[in-house]
């Protein structure tokens, strides 16, 4: 008899995998060696950053997160947990004193939005797909009290929904950076949307697709997730920043493309 595996059981445990028909092939990637890229927050491109952050139940920073400074503000990609969200403030305070305007949640998932209020607080507005919004009316406010039981950092915030809604797609463009939010498809949940910088060819993927083969699939439709994974894939995207690391010493990476007549997406070590 199978057991049902809630979302927080899965990311204790990674004992859920995708189905053989949505199977990823990892591709070799190129590793991070030197010391300066070993730092928690990596310049993956000027004004482009990185974080990568840790799985573990008390970890401040649950999800990774990137942020984009454009001329005039600061786009944050995930908003995390309340603790995370806090400690991306003080890094991005600590390269820029432009206003954080925008936190992009990329799902619905607690370690994705639960800090959206840290980032109204400080003068963001949440923005998502409307399928953000349609997943937190079915699940909240029961996943966030579920959260709250073991994460401290909730107690002094409120469950605070994106209030920025895009139903395909939504640009930012200031002549220098240009970000693409894209609603690709069904895939990690159904209100998935994705990160594109099309200069830069970077691609913040949220937990479309993660650098490894376990993703929780509860939320999700394996078989709309492929096609969503293709659709990804045509981007054309060099340099791929997933949202939930698996294997810690792997970041944010840079793909080596091949052609391919499978069905099968093919991932690198950051997708």
């Amino acid at each position: 008899m199978c057991k049902k595996v809630n979302r927080r059981e899965f990311l204790a445990t990674s004992t859920a995998f995708l189905s053989v028909a949505a199977e990823a092939e990892i591709l070799q990637g190129k590793a991070l060696t030197s010391a300066a890229q070993a730092v928690e927050a990596d310049q993956v491109a000027p004004g482009v950053y990185f974080h990568e952050g840790s799985l573990a139940d008390n970890a401040p920073a649950v999800c990774n997160n990137g942020w984009i400074i454009f001329d005039d503000y600061v786009l944050v990609v995930d908003a995390n947990y309340p603790a995370g969200a806090r400690m991306m403030i003080s890094k991005i305070r600590s390269l820029t004193d432009k206003p954080i305007r925008f936190a992009f949640d990329t799902h619905h998932h607690g370690d994705h939005a639960y800090g959206n209020q840290v980032y109204v607080d400080a003068g963001a507005v949440p923005v998502a797909h409307t399928g953000v919004i349609e997943e937190m009316r079915r699940k909240e406010p029961r996943n966030w009290n579920e959260d709250l039981k073991y994460r401290t950092d909730m107690k002094d915030t409120k469950l605070k929904a994106p209030t920025v809604l895009f139903p395909k797609e939504l640009y930012f463009d200031d002549g220098t950076h240009r970000v693409e939010l894209m609603h690709l498809g069904v895939a990690h949940t159904h209100g998935d949307a994705v990160a594109w910088l099309p200069k830069e060819k970077i691609l913040f993927t949220g937990d479309v697709c993660v650098n490894g083969p376990f993703n929780f699939v509860g939320d999700g439709d394996t078989g709309k997730w492929v096609a969503t994974l293709e659709a990804a894939k045509k981007l054309g995207a060099t340099t791929i920043c997933t949202a939930t690391v698996r294997v810690p010493s792997r970041r944010c990476s840079t793909i080596s493309r091949r052609s391919s007549k499978s069905s099968r997406i093919r991932c690198i070590q950051g997708w």
